[in-house]
């Protein structure tokens, strides 16, 4: 933030003027962006930002620990649910939020590990 502003009084925070369930579609003229609510192993609502023209998902945090509620662990189960949404998704690279872009065979393979924690 401090990059980005020279002080934080200039800062205003604000509620969001969109709600939506579990799916929004942006259409961005030839580009299609559809934001999707998928739970996950990091927060019940997480959502990624999948762009099926570019064969993208931008998912952030979703696939991370649970650091609201379980001091970072990774819930076997949520995980193995969210492994399975990314399989029927058809994308060819996956943008997470601190590491580098993957592909979707790459990231199955690191997620796939944390299915089976107990």
């Amino acid at each position: 933030m401090k990059k980005e502003y020279d002080t934080f009084d200039k800062i205003s925070v604000s509620t969001g003027s969109i709600i939506f369930e579990d799916s929004l579609t942006l259409d961005l003229g030839g580009i299609t962006c559809q934001i999707l609510k998928v739970g996950g192993p990091h927060e019940a609502d997480s959502c990624v930002v999948y762009v099926k023209e570019a064969e993208v998902l931008f998912a952030g945090d979703a696939h991370s620990g649970d650091y609201y509620h379980g001091e970072g662990k990774i819930d076997p189960i949520k995980m193995k649910e969210y492994v399975e949404f990314l399989t029927t998704l058809s994308f060819t690279t996956y943008i997470p939020g601190h590491d580098a872009p993957m592909s979707k065979e790459q990231i199955i393979h690191v997620l796939s590990r944390f299915c089976e924690m107990k």
